[in-house]
């Protein structure tokens, strides 16, 4: 067949498309086209002008596929392999032939995949794919995924511990930490991963220490670095977490004491549930990702559980891109992508933004936008009038369109799909708040007027012998409310008023059970300075649902509820802050209408991950992350508290010393005065008085230094010399 039929083919050589993914895209098809003396193809796919394909159809046993793109010669051209949702590897040659010159042997760099995964995804081949069939992958991943509260338990408790193992005690270098060569080889092999995800990124220098358990002097276990000392140096980790029961505490333990036969036995009995880190991995990303190391936990070798390092699922596909000349181009405006060999991997995600989409954003950023360009950030181009007016021009179609509805527009397949749903408990079994009185009562009453809609007569789940109806409102929030532990502690930390020897047992309160709490009430309110204590524990019994709301065992939420749920409101805070940037005292009009416009804007992001694997951000979205993020948070939290306070008592301490060498040196005088025969009873009168006042300002002095050393002890380090 000529090149002249091939690229103008007549009626009775085009047939049916065979292949669904690809008919609502190509114009025709032409079976068995020789291209040269060496490659024949069994099919040739014809597409118009401007047509954007992600996943070309090739084929296996050494067969090929083409595809013939039409080129519009009124844009600059761009090559159609720039939208193949496959990572490609540079070009290994060139070849010319009479009119026309191949880039040869451009490879498919197949995906990248966790070493512990599955055998089935492992074997996994294709010779076309869809978003369609990517989206069908996605939703069997998720429910590969057991969704269970004994999961999520097992799962945050084995996030916080990877997080100590990794980060270690975080804070400030300040002891020299010695391995003996079989520690320092097992740690070297644990932050190899770390290292590598740095890229070249040198890391703060943090203390090393080891993570170890501990006891207090009443048996209450606590987590600890090997530096750490409550007496002289506070300035290194130590949390109560394993105390509070938050976590799988038996696991939690085996972790920290390398109890092996105690680890299987909670892994295997994970295992048998399906999930767990000796259960089957799932996780497939593009070969093109950022991402090193797997987010699920595995055990490597040296019998040592680390971040696992993904590798490199090769794929021996190939792609032979033909363009003409840009002398030619007039004469043959067309590119044509030949594909042979099968992929012998998972379909991988469509995260590439189409070209054409690409060149028009970067000519919209470079000629009306331009003045704005300087102080441009993503979420300021996105509200920015002039790219509004752009995506909205683009797809009139959607009422509220954002850019990722450009891609869906340049590759409309895959658009259907089905949520997935977790139906574990029916109804609001946990909410997370803080202790606003006004939505407290708000969400009381709301709970109550849905209770009165029920059907008479109906129970309550947790109190049996009584109707749901016959309720009280807070009664309602005694059966789904939680306090939020970091509003606690920090309002409880951030107190100038409340003893440093107060605060842990105002913390200790937040608990699963606590032994002695009607003794602890007791305490709080007899040792605190000036009735402040009494004053805290009666702002909470007036709230109506404060207590019940920090213990579970005052709560009527379900134990697994309350140690699988969350104990913060960081995700409400985050999205405080999203709608925040929308604009700060708005009218109650404008501030529904923002609301609701970026809760819809979430729920276009979580559609957007869940159908096609694509999150809003480059950051890993995993919870090994999360808990990550929040264990460097709290430690500089806690370091520049320290220092906060180290640095108000060695100010403290200055004032005294200056106090005390005027006392010193009015004395002196005084003295002076007394012994000469010269001093006039006025000269003496006046150097008793200066002492006088040095004294009650040396006294004033000390007791702002009491003051303080009683509300907060700092790092312990700063050391003094004892003032006489």
């Amino acid at each position: 067949m000529s090149w002249n039929i091939l690229l103008n083919p007549l009626p009775s050589t085009v047939s049916g498309v065979d292949d669904p993914s690809l008919a609502p895209l190509a114009l025709s098809v032409t079976r068995n086209v020789q291209i040269n003396r060496q490659t024949m193809v069994s099919e040739l796919f014809h597409y118009t002008p401007n047509t954007q394909v992600e996943y070309p159809k090739t084929a296996s046993n050494n067969h090929a596929i083409g595809h013939l793109f039409n080129m519009d010669l009124s844009k600059e051209w761009v090559s159609p392999a720039r939208s193949f949702a496959y990572s490609q590897g540079r070009p290994e040659g060139t070849r010319n032939f009479v009119f026309t010159k191949a880039l040869v042997d451009s490879n498919g760099q197949g995906v990248k995949i966790c070493p512990s995964a599955s055998p089935e995804i492992f074997l996994q081949t294709h010779t076309s794919g869809s978003r369609f069939e990517q989206k069908l992958y996605l939703e069997w991943e998720h429910q590969e995924q057991v969704l269970s509260l004994d999961r999520d338990l097992i799962e945050k408790t084995l996030n916080y511990w990877a997080c100590l193992r990794d980060y270690g005690c975080g804070r400030d270098l300040q002891e020299d930490t010695v391995y003996n060569t079989e520690e320092l080889e097992r740690y070297n092999t644990i932050h190899a991963s770390p290292k590598k995800k740095s890229r070249g990124h040198e890391p703060k220098a943090t203390c090393q220490g080891r993570i170890g358990l501990q006891y207090t002097p009443t048996g209450r276990p606590f987590l600890c670095c090997e530096h750490f000392d409550s007496e002289t140096l506070r300035k290194h980790f130590c949390d109560f977490a394993v105390a509070s029961k938050v976590y799988h505490t038996k696991y939690l333990l085996a972790l920290c004491n390398a109890d092996s036969n105690e680890i299987h036995k909670w892994e295997k009995l994970a295992f048998d549930k399906g999930y767990g880190p000796l259960a089957p991995c799932t996780t497939v990303r593009n070969f093109s990702t950022m991402r090193v190391d797997c987010p699920q936990q595995h055990w490597g070798p040296h019998s040592s559980m680390l971040m696992t390092e993904m590798v490199v699922l090769p794929c021996k596909s190939t792609f032979h891109i033909y363009k003409p000349l840009p002398e030619y181009r007039h004469q043959c405006p067309r590119i044509l992508v030949v594909c042979s060999g099968e992929h012998v991997h998972p379909i991988p995600a469509s995260t590439k933004t189409p070209p054409e989409v690409q060149l028009e954003i970067l000519d919209m950023l470079c000629t009306p936008m331009v003045k704005d360009l300087a102080d441009m950030t993503p979420r300021r181009f996105l509200s920015h009038p002039i790219a509004q007016a752009f995506i909205r021009r683009k797809v009139p179609f959607i009422k509220e369109p954002q850019l990722s509805d450009l891609s869906n527009l340049c590759f409309p397949l895959g658009q259907d799909g089905k949520s997935l749903d977790v139906k574990d408990r029916m109804g609001i079994l946990h909410w997370a708040m803080d202790q606003g009185r006004g939505p407290a009562k708000g969400m009381a009453l709301y709970l109550h007027e849905l209770a009165g809609k029920l059907p008479p007569y109906t129970h309550d789940l947790h109190q049996p012998h009584q109707y749901i109806q016959e309720l009280e409102p807070y009664e309602h929030l005694h059966r789904v409310a939680r306090l939020c532990t970091a509003h606690i502690h920090r309002n409880i930390g951030n107190s100038k008023t409340i003893p440093d020897s107060i605060k842990p047992k105002m913390r200790s309160l937040m608990c699963i059970t606590h032994p002695s709490w009607d003794k602890m009430i007791a305490q709080i309110e007899s040792s605190s300075k000036a009735g402040r204590g009494e004053n805290w524990v009666a702002n909470k019994v007036s709230s109506k649902f404060a207590f019940e709301a920090m213990c579970q065992e005052k709560s009527f939420i379900p134990l697994d509820i309350w140690r699988a749920g969350l104990a913060t409101t960081n995700l409400v805070e985050s999205a405080h802050w999203r709608v925040y940037l929308e604009g700060l005292e708005c009218s109650l009009t404008s501030a529904v209408e923002k609301s609701e416009y970026v809760d819809r804007l979430r729920m276009s992001s979580s559609n957007m991950y869940l159908h096609m694997g694509i999150y809003t951000t480059n950051m890993p979205n995993d919870h090994l992350h999360s808990a990550l993020v929040s264990h460097r948070r709290k430690a500089n939290a806690e370091t520049k508290r320290m220092d906060r306070e180290d640095k108000q008592i060695v100010f403290l301490h200055e004032k005294l010393a200056k106090a005390k060498a005027k006392v010193d040196k009015a004395a002196d005088k005084l003295d002076w005065l007394q012994s000469i025969s010269m001093a006039t009873p006025g000269n003496i009168t006046a150097a008793r008085s200066t002492l006088e006042k040095a004294q009650k300002t040396y006294l004033v002095a000390f007791e702002k230094l009491q003051e303080m050393l009683q509300k907060c002890q700092g790092s312990r380090t700063v050391k003094f010399t004892e003032l006489q």
